[in-house]
């Protein structure tokens, strides 16, 4: 019976550590963007910065500036 309690306490570490550290970087989201001199890009950086805010989260933009592989190595 000991080694079952100590495996079970061990996972509820072990899952208690992985949720805490989980939540920790989830708060953080990102969004390429090719461009933002056309609205259109602009108003979808808006509504995805006001979704981030009301979600409690930090929405990190990033401009390719027109490089297509800008967006990939973002």
């Amino acid at each position: 019976m000991r080694p079952f309690k100590l495996l079970f306490r061990c996972a509820a570490v072990i899952a208690i550590c992985s949720t805490a550290m989980g939540s920790a970087f989830a708060d953080t989201f990102a969004l390429v963007n090719i461009n933002q001199q056309a609205l259109f890009f602009n108003q979808i950086n808006e509504g995805a910065q006001k979704a981030a805010d009301a979600a409690g989260a930090k929405l990190v933009i990033f401009n390719a500036n027109n490089v297509p592989s800008a967006q990939n190595d973002a």
